[in-house]
């Protein structure tokens, strides 16, 4: 039980320091949403940070599975699910 709490600490720790690097990039290098007037911001905000959540979930299912608490059949599921919804998202 410790290793999977251990885990998810981790994946959620990746996840927030993901989200610094990337709005930090996002603000960078221009990759931002301009607000019109069905927006509900008023300002410049950066867009796309949804690959990170992706990347969080997917990270935290392989973790899982490398501690043999999957199937291999159902950690591809996972996995093809997750890459196809975060490739169409």
């Amino acid at each position: 039980m410790l290793e999977l709490t251990t885990l998810f600490f981790g994946v959620l720790l990746s996840s927030i320091l993901g989200f610094y690097i990337y709005f930090y990039l996002a603000t960078r290098f221009q990759v931002q949403a301009t607000p019109n007037f069905r927006s509900l911001h008023s300002r410049l905000i950066p867009r796309g940070g949804g690959i990170v959540i992706a990347a969080s979930v997917l990270l935290g299912i392989s973790g899982i599975y490398l501690r043999h608490h999957f199937s291999s059949r159902l950690f591809i599921t996972f996995l093809l699910g997750g890459v196809a919804s975060a490739t169409i998202g």
